[in-house]
């Protein structure tokens, strides 16, 4: 499937004519996002295997082998489950993965050219969302992938790099995180500020620490490798807008499904309010660890759907219409 370059150049078109009418009146747009395709969903062909970065919009592979996951994709590069895990993405259908630490000193790195070069003695806010990549049911060939790491983080500089010519590990980063990270559930954001001396024009991301100066916690003996998920991608000026940055799913795409009494002990009912087609919507619920609890169609507007015999705790309920994901939280007590 390769995706409409028409729609692509038509949404920044727009978006530099609005830039400039913004500069032309005397107002600073503060709440731009300087990264481009920030959740990676544009793609210039769905992955059909691991190594595709380059089949995203406005991304490139800056060293060795990172991965594409997109929903349009089967098997090994797959959305939620994958060669390397289980996971929905923050928003939309897509994110990036890689390795942020393999002995000795492997990484890998993504990175893309900003929309605007940075001005120098601008202060600048980062941030990403991560995801701890260790899913029981992954590939039992990458299992030895069972390394949690912290310095996880975004670069800036002035150089594009390549899967031959990779960026350098040389433990300078403006943006990271010295907490090990090893949520495989939920999404952590790395979040900070650079004030840069350079004019930088490209973002990088990675783990650019070597292995004396990166900390990790194994869950499995050695050999062993770190490999995190990518998501949701923000620089701006705007510190508010980065922190809370979220990708391609609105809040009113969300509310589409209803889902009521919750909190509930036994029964709650589960209403999309939009026409169904006749094949239906495949409906999966899953647990806290991620695991699949059950799997339905909806061919009708209502579904009561019985917890009784489950334990009490978090459940999540996940609807593919066709077009997204849908998220509920569902509280068993």
């Amino acid at each position: 499937m390769i995706k409409s370059f028409r729609s692509y150049f038509r949404r920044y078109s727009a978006y530099a004519v609005g830039l400039l009418v913004a500069l032309s009146n005397g107002h600073v747009m503060a709440q731009v996002n300087l990264v481009p395709n920030p959740s990676f969903e544009e793609y210039f062909s769905c992955p059909d295997d691991l190594n595709q970065v380059d089949s995203v919009v406005s991304w490139k592979n800056f060293g060795n082998t990172p991965d594409y996951f997109n929903s349009c994709a089967t098997g090994f590069a797959s959305v939620p489950y994958s060669s390397v895990g289980y996971q929905y993405p923050v928003s939309g259908f897509a994110y990036c993965g890689l390795l942020t630490y393999e002995a000795p000193g492997y990484r890998e790195y993504i990175g893309s050219e900003l929309t605007s070069t940075l001005i120098p003695g601008t202060t600048y806010y980062a941030s990403m969302r991560i995801n701890f990549a260790n899913i029981p049911g992954a590939d039992p060939d990458l299992e030895w992938w069972n390394c949690m790491t912290n310095k996880l983080g975004i670069r800036f500089g002035t150089t594009e790099y390549s899967e031959g010519s990779p960026h350098p590990t040389d433990n300078i980063c403006h943006v990271y995180d010295d907490e090990i990270i090893s949520d495989t559930l939920g999404w952590y954001r790395v979040f900070g500020s650079f004030t840069p001396a350079t004019p930088y024009q490209y973002i990088v991301i990675g783990n650019f620490f070597d292995d004396a100066n990166t900390d990790t916690i194994m869950t499995n003996p050695s050999p062993s490798g770190a490999y995190y998920f990518i998501d949701d991608v923000a620089v701006s000026t705007d510190s508010d807008f980065v922190q809370n940055y979220v990708g391609s799913i609105l809040p009113s795409e969300l509310e589409r499904l209803e889902i009521y009494p919750n909190p509930t002990l036994t029964t709650c009912d589960v209403v999309y309010p939009h026409p169904i087609n006749n094949d239906g919507i495949v409906c999966n619920l899953y647990n806290a660890l991620g695991e699949s609890i059950m799997t339905f169609r909806l061919f009708e507007n209502q579904y009561c759907l019985n917890l009784s015999a489950l334990p009490s705790g978090p459940y999540f309920l996940v609807l593919h219409d066709g077009h997204q994901f849908i998220r509920k939280k569902i509280i068993k007590h």
